[in-house]
């Protein structure tokens, strides 16, 4: 066995099985989910004082349907010494681990009358919105360079030590996009 992520696929009846012919299950009582059985250390970030925290969020109350497709923009934070992103480790509120999916990190880019856009829609939608919204289609066609991805059964990244990516500084337009996937069993998928 290797620190990978596995598909466990599982079942379980409703009542403890008499003899050895266990009951069916039924539909609702079994699924697949994506597990690290070893749960592998990602390292530590080291805690330096040059190393700091940026917190890219998505603040929402997930709507009573099936899936949603949540998307925010954020500016780089004000830095004005070049710095890197080194890792990254997913945030998820306390009890909704059951509801998220996965989520996308991208970097814009953007010419005079794009950063307009994207500054109007900071304004307009802080917490942002849903991605199929007519407002966020203008905008994440200039965003399709992935900066980092994660997905249920993943714990993020620390990066090798002298490694990193660039993070632009907000003077120079940096822009990113997050696209956050919730899902809500049990409820319909809309047409």
């Amino acid at each position: 066995m290797q620190s990978d992520t596995w598909s466990l696929i599982y079942a379980y009846g409703e009542t403890d099985p008499e003899m050895e012919d266990p009951f069916y299950h039924g539909r609702d009582n079994r699924g697949v989910k994506s597990v690290n059985l070893l749960d592998p250390q990602i390292g530590d970030i080291p805690d330096e004082p040059g190393v700091k925290e940026w917190e890219l969020r998505n603040d929402i109350i997930i709507p009573p349907i099936h899936t949603t497709y949540w998307c925010s923009v954020f500016k780089a934070p004000p830095v004005d010494v070049k710095h890197h992103i080194i890792g990254y480790q997913p945030w998820v509120t306390e009890g909704n681990e059951e509801y998220v999916h996965h989520f996308v990190v991208t970097t814009c880019t953007e010419n005079e009358d794009e950063t307009a856009g994207f500054e109007q829609f900071l304004e307009e939608y802080p917490q942002g919105s849903s991605c199929f919204d007519a407002n966020m289609n203008s905008l994440i066609s200039n965003c399709q360079s992935v900066l980092m991805a994660w997905a249920v059964g993943g714990v993020g990244e620390n990066y090798p030590e002298q490694t990193g990516f660039p993070l632009k500084a907000a003077s120079e337009g940096a822009t990113y996009y997050l696209l956050h996937h919730v899902m809500l069993l049990g409820y319909e998928q809309l047409p």
